[in-house]
């Protein structure tokens, strides 16, 4: 019997508007969370799921519960398995 796993990113980009060497306005990166799972799942070969971890972040720092609010943090709050 063949398993395969499934992992669910939901990366946060955070950019901001900053003034270049010139003056003008840029955007520039200022926070980029993006290797933090939200869901990972383990399938049957039929596509049945086995098992699953769903991963919420930053639940207390910042409003939601929900695993695929985008991390601000990346605290790592709860995590809820079947």
């Amino acid at each position: 019997m063949q398993r395969s796993t499934q992992t669910e990113y939901y990366p946060n980009v955070t950019t901001a508007v900053v003034t270049d060497l010139e003056g003008r306005p840029a955007t520039e990166v200022v926070a980029y969370i993006a290797a933090l799972p939200a869901r990972v799942r383990v399938l049957k070969a039929s596509g049945a799921c086995v098992s699953e971890v769903r991963s919420i972040y930053d639940r207390y720092v910042y409003t939601g519960n929900n695993f695929r609010t985008p991390p601000v943090q990346g605290l790592l709050s709860e995590q809820g398995r079947r």
